[in-house]
């Protein structure tokens, strides 16, 4: 069924054919400039990392004036590409703004690499977000107890365990050590 969708002489199918392949597969996609890229749902195993970051941005002054860290959604950073981070945070006027059609652009996302991510494909999805205005990138490694934090292409900054970091300049209020990101 899912092939029927895609033109075999050149591997690109438009965004109205990628909208009804999402609408019909059991199968989660991202979207770049005609090409269309299987990924994997966010493992069970990593479960607990989402519920320990959710728990603590509920203590924000951004959530409590509506903002969300949204699970797996669709951001289209630009007319021709689509991707899913495992969180994407969205401010109260943007989902309501999301709710009206449009497709803002988030702030903030986080992304939980597991072993089937491929260096290249993270390196090149954090060009993307940064280039279509996401302003903090997150990399959380669950097997190494790591973040990669990321505010623009050129610097990266890597915290571990007891260190303390912040979700500045988006959420500064959004405060946490390393290891309560891994905490069963």
């Amino acid at each position: 069924m899912e092939s029927a969708y895609i033109n075999h002489d050149t591997s690109f199918i438009s965004v109205g054919e990628f909208l009804r392949l999402q609408k019909e597969s059991d199968q989660t996609y991202e979207y770049d400039k005609g090409q269309i890229m299987p990924i994997a749902s966010m493992k069970n195993t990593e479960r607990y990392v989402v519920s320990n970051l959710q728990r603590k941005f509920q203590k924000t002054k951004a959530f409590e004036e509506g903002a969300e860290l949204i699970p797996e959604t669709d951001c289209w950073l630009s007319d021709e590409q689509m991707r899913r981070p495992d969180l994407a945070y969205f401010t109260r006027d943007q989902i309501e703004a999301s709710a009206k059609g449009e497709d803002p652009i988030p702030a903030f996302v986080i992304e939980i690499i597991s072993k089937n991510d491929e260096i290249n494909q993270v390196e090149l999805k954090t060009k993307e977000y940064l280039e279509a205005g996401v302003q903090l990138v997150w990399y959380v490694f669950p097997a190494l107890k790591m973040l990669r934090v990321f505010k623009n292409i050129r610097t990266s900054h890597s915290f571990f365990e007891e260190d303390a970091l912040d979700a500045a300049p988006v959420l500064p209020t959004f405060e946490l050590k390393v290891e309560d990101i891994f905490k069963l």
